[in-house]
Formats: structure tokens, C-alpha cells, sequence
């Protein structure tokens, strides 16, 4: 071989190596681009539960959204008469650090409110009374330790209301505000200057009263009597009580906690029922009998259902007393009732009649006529 092929095959060679040099070079710079690359971050599903809530006859709320893993507020209800205990799920208290796994109803729990009654007194003239407060139960306040004013040459006769309807110790009156009394005052006895009679004239006084000979006054006294006030019954029962139905209960319930419903029998009567709850299958008549249970007329899943009676149940009046009508008199509706205490006075002894509280009477006292 002669020199100048030799030096065409090594050019060759070195030519042969500098592109396969730079083919790999390039190729290794792609790769190295591809995997600087930052490659996106994959999307996480955000989870989302809805939260309703039961405020048990308080104000109505809209639902609320949470987010997994976000910080959310529970709202604060209000109900008129009630204080706010909390929110429970399945009896169990919940605040703004529970985490919640799918949507639920919460229900709130309240508490009553201690209420009182104010008494307002006016002495008409007479001391000074200061105001009285009392406890409220069952949505009325007994009266007691009323007290007695003084007025110069009057003697008092008792408090009353707006009405002229005598007050008197014992009396329960329904709280629905502050009660005003006012002082009714009888001016006392002064003894007039009798005329000299002539001897065919006498001092003389109506059928069925009394000559006082010094005052020459005629006095009546009659026995108080109990009574209601208009638009109220006298329970037959009970004779201390007056009574006004107002409506059906606003809430009945099975006093063990199970699911209550009613049925109208074959005689049309109301009859109650207490049965375990199948919340879950409400709506679903297959799934329902598949669980064991059956679907009610308000498409409602129960299961192991019987009649009860009230003595089973708990009944709530919001704004008024529950009782049972045989309790008051033959024949009454159970529901929701005003009651009062029967009024004692003088309102059925007439016009002009007012009590003594000395003698315990219904007392009217007229001039002696002489003839």
C-alpha cells in the first residue's frame, strides 16, 4: 500500500469518529432536556360533604358545605324561650373540630329558660310598694306575700288588676308580661249627725240589711264565691282550675326515643304507635321489606311497630300546658290548654259589693232611709 492511500484511510477514521462523536452528543443532550423537564402535578379530587341541620322548632338554617380538610363554623340557632346547647349527631355533641366522612343532619338541643313574673304595683295615693318578681312554672306564677299599703283615712280593701277583678294571695296568673295591680281603697266609716226623729219615724233599711244605729248606715255581706274568668271552663275535675283549649299538641313523641306515627282505627279514633326506626331505607318499599320492615303511608321504613298509649308518649305544647282532657272534664280534647287558678270574689254578688278582707265577706254599705 502506498502512502497516499494510507492517509485517504486514516482521514477517513478520524472524519468516521467526529460524527459519531456529535451523534451522540446531540442524542444525550435531548435526553437530558426530556428529563430537566418538570413534568404537571396531577389534580387531587377535592371531597365535599353536605350538613343539614334539625334546629327542633327553632329558627330555620340553609345547609352547609364542607370541604375535606377545610376549617368550617357551625351556626348558632335561636328559639324564642330556649337556650342553645349544641349541635348532635346520633347523640353525640359536635363542634367546628369534628370531621365529617359524608353528609349528615345535625339536630339541636335546647334547654328552657327560666321565666318570671314582674308585679307592678300602683297605691292609688296610698305608701310606696316596691315592685315583686316570681318564678314562673308551667307558663304561670303563683302570687304570695302580697303586700298591704296604708292610705290616711281610707282602709284598704285589695289589689286588682286592670279590670277591677280582685288579686289575692294564692292566685296564679299566666306569664305573658309584666301584671300592673292597683290599690282599691274604701274611705273609712265617719258617723253622721242623725235627725231627731219624730215618734212615727224610724231609721229603716232595704230587705236583707243590716242597721248599723250609731252610723245609721245599712250593710248586705254575702259569701265570696270562686269563679272564671270570660272564656274560660271550670274544670269538674279539678275545681281550682279554669281552663281554655287553645290546639293539639305541637310535638309528640315515644318517651323511649323510637319513631313515632299515628293510625286511625276502625272506629275512627286516633291510635299511636312507637316503632324502631329505619331511617335509612325511607322511600325504598324493596329495601325497606328486605331489612325486615314496612313502608308507612308517609313512605317512612319501620320495623316492630305497636300501639301505645299516653302514658308511653311525651306530649309538647310551645306556648302553652299539655294535659289530658278527662284530667279537666268528660269529653275534653287532650291538647294544649290555658289554665288559671279559679278567681275568688265578689263578682257574682252584684253591683256595688266589694270584699272585707276582716270579715271574709262580699260588703255593701248604703245610707239608712228615715221614714
Amino acid at each position: 500500500m502506498d502512502k497516499k492511500k494510507k492517509i485517504i484511510i486514516i482521514a477517513s477514521c478520524i472524519v468516521a469518529v467526529i460524527v459519531i462523536g456529535l451523534v451522540v452528543f446531540f442524542l444525550t443532550k435531548d435526553d437530558k432536556k426530556n428529563n430537566d423537564t418538570p413534568k404537571p402535578t396531577p389534580a387531587v379530587a377535592k371531597e365535599s360533604f353536605t350538613i343539614s341541620f334539625d334546629t327542633d322548632g327553632g329558627e330555620k338554617l340553609e345547609d352547609l358545605k364542607v370541604e375535606k380538610g377545610k376549617e368550617f363554623t357551625l351556626p348558632t340557632p335561636t328559639k324564642k324561650g330556649y337556650t342553645f346547647d349544641g349541635w348532635y349527631l346520633d347523640d353525640k355533641k359536635v363542634d367546628n373540630s369534628y370531621t365529617f366522612t359524608k353528609d349528615v343532619t345535625l339536630v339541636a338541643k335546647w334547654t328552657e329558660e327560666t321565666k318570671t313574673l314582674k308585679v307592678v304595683f300602683d297605691s292609688n295615693g296610698g305608701s310606696k310598694v316596691k315592685d315583686m318578681t316570681f318564678t314562673c312554672v308551667d307558663g304561670a306564677a303563683t302570687l304570695k306575700n302580697l303586700p298591704t299599703p296604708t292610705k290616711e283615712n281610707y282602709d284598704f280593701r285589695a289589689w286588682e288588676d286592670k279590670h277591677g277583678t280582685p288579686i289575692l294571695n294564692g292566685a296564679s296568673i299566666t306569664c305573658d308580661g309584666d301584671l300592673k295591680l292597683y290599690a282599691a281603697w274604701e274611705a273609712k266609716e265617719e258617723p253622721s249627725t242623725p235627725k231627731t226623729p219624730t215618734k212615727e219615724k224610724t231609721w229603716t233599711c232595704p230587705d236583707g240589711y243590716t242597721l248599723n244605729e250609731s252610723t245609721k248606715k245599712c250593710k248586705s255581706e254575702k259569701t265570696p264565691e270562686y269563679y272564671c274568668d270570660d272564656g274560660y271552663k271550670n274544670s269538674t275535675v279539678d275545681n281550682t282550675v279554669c281552663y281554655k283549649y287553645i290546639k293539639e299538641p305541637d310535638k309528640i313523641e315515644c318517651k323511649d326515643g323510637r319513631y313515632h306515627y299515628t293510625q286511625n282505627s276502625t272506629a275512627g279514633s286516633v291510635m299511636h304507635f312507637c316503632a324502631t326506626d329505619l331511617a335509612s331505607y325511607t322511600g325504598a318499599p324493596a329495601a325497606c321489606q328486605g331489612a325486615g320492615g314496612h313502608l308507612l303511608s308517609n313512605n317512612h321504613c319501620v320495623k316492630n311497630a305497636e300501639p301505645v298509649s299516653n302514658s308511653q308518649l311525651k306530649f309538647t305544647c310551645y306556648s302553652n300546658v299539655y294535659r289530658d282532657g278527662s284530667a279537666l272534664a268528660p269529653g275534653e280534647l287532650d291538647g294544649c290548654y290555658d289554665l288559671k287558678q279559679r278567681t275568688y270574689g265578689c263578682k257574682n254578688a252584684g253591683d256595688g259589693y266589694s270584699y272585707n278582707y276582716s270579715t271574709g265577706k262580699c260588703v255593701r254599705t248604703i245610707d239608712a232611709e228615715y221614714k
